[in-house]
């Protein structure tokens, strides 16, 4: 009888961690794609910055064929 309510604990014990296993599994699914969502997000902003970055040095060694931003056009 002892054993009967031994096997039986454990038996509660063992559903519990399957639960446990059930939802760490699911859960680090979910974050696996999250990360890779995040990864690829990353990725794109570095090559947009990586583009404005290319932008603004032409816009450097071009020399200072723009006016100023905060010179008055001349009509004013």
């Amino acid at each position: 009888m002892v054993l009967l309510a031994h096997l039986g604990g454990m038996d509660s014990r063992l559903h519990d961690l399957e639960e446990r296993l059930t939802f760490l599994q699911r859960h680090m699914e979910q974050q696996d794609r999250v990360i890779l969502e995040l990864s690829r997000e990353v990725s794109k902003l570095s090559d947009r910055l990586a583009r404005t970055e290319a932008k603004l040095t032409q816009s450097a060694d071009a020399g200072d064929q723009a006016p100023p931003a905060d010179e008055r056009p001349p009509h004013w």
